[in-house]
């Protein structure tokens, strides 16, 4: 059960719960500081994206098995 509210997450929304850890947010919410203020190094920010990249996946596929797609978001958005 756990895993499949995982896949409910969108990516943009990911670590954003995480105040704790980071400060600052790039456009996709990728986190691009820690909780202190200081940039974060390199293999951080690799290893955040690659956790990105998996739950984007994770969402697309969770989204198609709900029968919305990018198409049926962008319709219902553009409103």
């Amino acid at each position: 059960a756990a895993k499949e509210a995982q896949k409910r997450i969108p990516p943009s929304e990911l670590f954003r719960k995480e105040t704790d850890k980071y400060s600052v947010f790039d456009e996709r919410g990728i986190p691009t500081h820690d909780a202190s203020g200081q940039e974060l190094t390199k293999s951080a920010l690799k290893k955040l994206v690659k956790l990105y990249e998996a739950q984007e996946k994770k969402y697309k596929e969770y989204l198609k098995s709900t029968g919305w797609t990018n198409s049926a978001i962008d319709a219902s958005t553009a409103c």
